[in-house]
């Protein structure tokens, strides 16, 4: 599978977590940066509802066709039009061409 860049039509920001220490609890604390910010393209792939803690949710699964990116793995995230994005897993595309990460987002 190759690269088409003409198909890099949306921007995407990918997040990594860190933690820091609050200064007066002393309780580590998850904060969410920008690792980078690329073209991507957008292939939604399903919707599906789960129940939990109560309610239901919709679960919606994409993938996204990036270049290459060194140190992307599944502890990051994809924000996308407004959205958080759990990566659950990403494909190397011929040697590091690129990447097809698939995501899912829960509403």
């Amino acid at each position: 599978m190759s690269l088409n860049a003409g198909r890099f039509d949306r921007s995407i920001e990918i997040q990594v977590a860190t933690e820091v220490q609050d200064p007066n609890s002393g309780e580590l604390q998850s904060s969410w940066g920008t690792f980078a910010t690329v073209m991507a393209s957008f292939m939604p792939l399903k919707q599906s509802e789960r129940f939990t803690s109560g309610r239901d949710l919709a679960v919606y699964t994409a993938r996204f066709k990036i270049r290459t990116i060194s140190g992307l793995t599944e502890k990051h995230r994809i924000v996308f039009e407004g959205k958080n994005w759990d990566i659950t897993g990403i494909e190397e595309i011929t040697r590091r061409q690129g990447h097809i990460v698939t995501a899912e987002v829960r509403e």
